[in-house]
């Protein structure tokens, strides 16, 4: 599964790419800034993997320039309450005060609400994590109770999408020459069940979602203008 605008990627991640996220997620300069911080295994990290790889669960190394410079993901997938939770990490230093990572935030949080029609997605972060929580707000999220000292809990409904997010999403695809979202689904995801999953989601969606050509698999393409 590959999500793609404003020259960033998302690829869903595979087993071949446990190894890289665990060197990166156990640096000093992520794992600081991660509410589990203690030193992942490769025996710890298969397991996680065993653990998500599958329809509830959807976690992405993210793209720029063909080169991975981090993981976001939206897991813990409700298909029948709509509601998700998300997050993100970039481990590519240069990058870190772009708007690279915003940029992908959007990709998500179009797909969820706009393809999927998310009705709610939530994140947790360090209180400490500053940067994390003005984004986060300044595109609709709201801080909810929790009950921890040192972790804040966010939520997007969908009014508050609505009525921010999607602006955002609306002004940066204004100004940016790809104008359109596209989502394509491997052989791996037709034979998973995963694409049948998507797409009776789809036909029930009256937005203007395109199917478009895609070599082994099935490709969809979306305007939100």
């Amino acid at each position: 599964m590959i999500i793609e605008k404003y020259g960033v990627l998302l690829k869903r991640i595979s087993q071949n790419d446990i190894e890289l996220i665990r060197e990166k997620r156990n640096s000093h300069a992520i794992s600081s800034k991660m509410i589990y911080q203690k030193e992942i295994s490769i025996e710890e990290q298969l397991t996680w993997f065993k653990s998500v790889n599958n329809f509830h669960n959807f976690y992405y190394l993210i793209f720029y320039n063909n080169e991975p410079i981090g993981m976001i993901n939206d897991k813990n997938v409700d298909w029948n309450d709509k509601v998700s939770e998300a997050g993100l990490f970039i481990w590519e230093k240069r990058y870190l005060n772009t708007i690279v990572p915003s940029l992908a935030s959007l990709c998500l949080l179009e797909v969820g609400f706009e393809i999927l029609d998310w009705n709610e997605t939530s994140i947790e972060v360090l209180k400490s994590n500053s940067d994390a929580i003005i984004f986060n707000k300044q595109v609709g999220f709201i801080e909810v109770e929790n009950g921890k000292k040192k972790v804040a809990r966010f939520k997007l409904t969908r009014q508050r999408y609505d009525a921010k997010a999607r602006n955002f999403i609306l002004a940066m695809t204004k100004l940016n020459d790809k104008k359109t979202l596209k989502l394509f689904l491997s052989k791996e995801d037709i034979d998973s069940g995963l694409t049948s999953q998507i797409e009776n989601v789809i036909q029930n969606s009256n937005r203007n979602i395109k199917e478009i050509n895609c070599n082994d698999g099935k490709g969809h393409e979306y305007s939100i203008l």
